[in-house]
């Protein structure tokens, strides 16, 4: 049976983010009192909660609405709509008992039905090319019923031991609304979270304000203003002199600019984990090749960007699988480790159909995106590899990764956590929507199923080595590193901990001063 971590209950993780689009710089007075101001360097495409994972996305997403259960970090949940689930002994049936009086931000009741609608809203997408990005952390549900309105049960396909954190995970949608992706939440929402949204001013600020019909108590903030600044500099300065209270993802080379100066510190929760992905097209050329995906995966001098790129605070990966994850193999793992192996990268190249063509590597505008990208074209260039880096504004960058429409080589960064479900399934499967280069790999998936359809911790971890091995060999994505995810917090701010999966976590307790 699984089990599950629980601390003591606690104020709700709800999380406000900094956002990552496009947009001008907006660097107002020192907030009000009662005001959080979040800087972020760019904003979301959309609102849509159910329709991308990026860490700037899942800030919004969790401020606004809320989740079966509340991830607690660490692999730790515990309840928020509903209690923790009563698992049976087979371990593929969960029922759960939702708080009774819970409201959505437009007056109606949550219930079961809109749990329901929620979770097969995601399994059963109308297009499954326009899928939520939710779709793999269900693989294993077989179904959803709600038998009476504070009831629901999910019956699994096989037992899973990680479902419960994915529990903590779904925002729940009112199933008041028919939802199409992309377009009934595109600019507004109707979650039940602590916070509503208030307005959004493209291109300057996202303005939430408190939920005081919270089923948890009203936050102590009277609003949240997440600010799009782009220029790094304008970021820190901010920071320092008090107009902002946090910079959201933090680039490492600025660290040492503002830790410690006016009570300023930097979170770096060691469980979370975002990986640096370069995606191959698997449709026609040379990318297509195994051979050639192999030499970059053998070229790349993965050590360096952990050193100069990212300082320390990233480690290098050779596998879909995070370093942190419970299945991680180290063997197969860090099968490549983190230099250059010049001459086997060469030889796997020599077998390919690679011509010598100068090949796109399209990324997005971060400096520590394009700090690594040149890395990795002077790592390519060593071997007698072209490559050309081509930096896109996020709104063009994530359309293209998620049609799957990106050219030769697309450079990206998912916080995926350490739940394989995440990092190695849904890279892989079939039917995820994160298998931005749509791999259709049968012995693939035969191995990822197996992996995923165990209890069992010794036969899932050598499932998942199995996957590892496999994924060495085809190198259908080439990972690059993982890294933690940094933000700078002022002192001014109390009673928040920085989370591993980019939120502001314990919204409801916190302060400024």
């Amino acid at each position: 049976m699984p089990r599950f971590a629980v601390l003591a209950v606690a104020g709700a993780l709800s999380a406000v983010l900094a956002l990552s689009g496009c947009g001008g710089d907006s660097s107002g007075g020192a907030a009000a009192p009662g005001t959080l101001r979040v800087d972020s360097a760019s904003e979301p495409q959309d609102l849509d909660p159910l329709a991308y994972n990026t860490s700037t996305q899942l800030r919004l997403t969790y401020a606004l609405y809320d989740t079966l259960l509340e991830n607690r970090g660490g692999g730790q949940v515990g309840p928020q709509l509903a209690d923790l689930p009563v698992v049976s002994a087979d371990g593929r049936t969960y029922t759960f008992k939702l708080r009774a009086g819970v409201k959505f931000h437009q007056g109606q009741d949550l219930t079961s039905a809109d749990v329901k609608f929620t979770y097969e809203t995601i399994m059963n997408p109308k297009d499954p090319k326009a899928g939520s990005i939710w779709r793999s952390t269900l693989a294993a549900v077989a179904g959803v019923a709600a038998p009476d309105p504070l009831t629901v049960v999910f019956t699994l396909k096989t037992p899973y031991e990680p479902m419960a954190a994915n529990f903590a995970i779904i925002p729940i949608l009112s199933a008041s609304t028919p939802y199409e992706p992309r377009a009934t939440y595109a600019t507004t929402e109707n979650g039940s979270g602590p916070f509503r949204l208030a307005k959004w001013d493209r291109g300057r600020q996202i303005s939430l304000t408190r939920n005081d019909a919270y089923f948890q108590g009203a936050p102590k903030l009277d609003q949240v203003v997440i600010a799009t600044v782009k220029d790094e500099t304008t970021r820190i300065t901010n920071l320092v002199n008090g107009t902002t209270q946090i910079s959201a993802d933090l680039p490492p080379a600025q660290v040492p600019q503002v830790k410690g100066k006016n009570g300023i510190v930097v979170g770096e929760p060691p469980s979370s984990a975002i990986q640096m992905f370069i995606y191959p097209d698997l449709k026609d050329g040379a990318t297509a090749d195994v051979h050639f995906r192999k030499a970059m995966a053998l070229a790349l001098n993965r050590q360096k960007i952990v050193d100069d790129v990212f300082r320390g605070t990233a480690v290098p990966v050779n596998t879909g699988l995070p370093q942190g994850a419970p299945a991680f193999d180290a063997a197969v793992g860090q099968k490549y480790g983190g230099a250059p192996r010049i001459d086997e990268a060469k030889a796997e190249l020599a077998q390919s159909s690679y011509k010598g063509e100068e090949l796109a590597l399209a990324l997005s505008p971060e400096s520590y995106t394009k700090d690594a990208a040149t890395i990795i074209q002077q790592s390519l260039q060593a071997v007698g590899i072209k490559v050309r880096l081509e930096v896109q504004e996020e709104n063009v960058y994530f359309g293209k990764l998620l049609t799957n429409n990106f050219g030769d080589l697309l450079l990206t960064t998912l916080p995926t956590g350490n739940n394989p479900n995440h990092s190695g399934y849904g890279i892989y499967a079939d039917k995820s929507t994160t298998n931005f280069n749509k791999v259709a790999d049968p012995k693939m998936q035969q191995l990822l199923d197996a992996a995923v359809g165990t209890t069992d911790p010794a036969a899932a971890k050598a499932g998942w080595s199995a996957v590892q091995q496999y994924d060495t060999e085809t190198a259908y994505v080439v990972p690059v590193v993982t890294r933690h995810y940094l933000e700078a917090v002022s002192g001014q701010v109390k009673g928040h901990t920085t989370a591993a999966n980019g939120s502001l976590g314990n919204l409801l307790q916190v302060t400024v001063s």
